[in-house]
């Protein structure tokens, strides 16, 4: 007489229930992990023991020796491969909390690299915006004209051209050399000697001093 083994299947969920147990997997620890497939584990060895108890009771209940050595074969062998499909799954759910574990760091290291380099990008344009708000500020074209003047002086043997200067410059200056030129910003002057000039454009100072400052911040960080 044939012993019948009783279903191993509550100790393997099914696919669903596994896919769900994976899922949850991901949000715990490698300890939590751990602790579940141990407990896991002792549920497996625990029926294992009742089903041999069982089969040996049947077996001499029968008479039927040889039955029960047999069944006893047949739930070891079934015994170690459940317990084999457990350690597969254990190392597999503890493979994707690793990988999750490692995705989520570089993916915090790419937002922390973003937000640090939109941080500096802000500093500088904040910098460069203020430098630009003083420069062409009314105030400061009296400062200018007054530079403006020091050249000239620093260069008395030289044969004067033409003066350029942009639109706010211009009421403080007095020259007949002076013209007004819609291609400097206001504040900005070309000082044209017959061999050689002289020329102030904030915008392409502004720019220098950008890639100064962004230079200076990589070297810091």
């Amino acid at each position: 007489m044939m012993i019948e083994l009783e279903d191993f299947t509550p100790l393997l969920e099914p696919e669903e229930e596994k896919e769900k147990k994976q899922e949850k997997g991901k949000k715990l620890s490698v300890e939590e992990i751990e602790s579940i497939y141990r407990e896991k584990i002792l549920e497996l060895q625990r029926k294992h023991s009742l089903e041999l108890e069982e089969a040996q009771r049947k077996g001499y209940e029968e008479g039927f020796r040889s039955g029960y050595e047999k069944a006893k074969g047949e739930i070891l062998v079934e015994y170690e491969k459940k317990l084999k499909e457990l350690e597969v799954r254990y190392r597999e759910e503890l493979n994707s909390l690793k990988l999750n574990l490692d995705a989520f760091q570089k993916e915090l290291e790419r937002k922390e690299k973003e937000i640090l380099k939109r941080l500096e990008s802000l500093f500088v344009s904040y910098v460069i915006e203020i430098l630009e708000f003083l420069y062409i500020s009314p105030a400061n074209s009296s400062f200018v004209a007054e530079k403006v003047g020091e050249i000239l002086k620093e260069f008395p043997d030289e044969e004067l051209l033409q003066i350029e200067v942009g639109k706010k410059l211009a009421p403080f200056l007095e020259s007949e050399k002076v013209k007004v030129s819609d291609s400097l910003g206001d504040n900005d002057f070309k000082i044209s000697f017959k061999d050689f000039s002289i020329e102030s454009r904030l915008k392409e100072k502004l720019a220098l001093l950008r890639e100064e400052i962004e230079r200076e911040i990589k070297k810091s960080s």
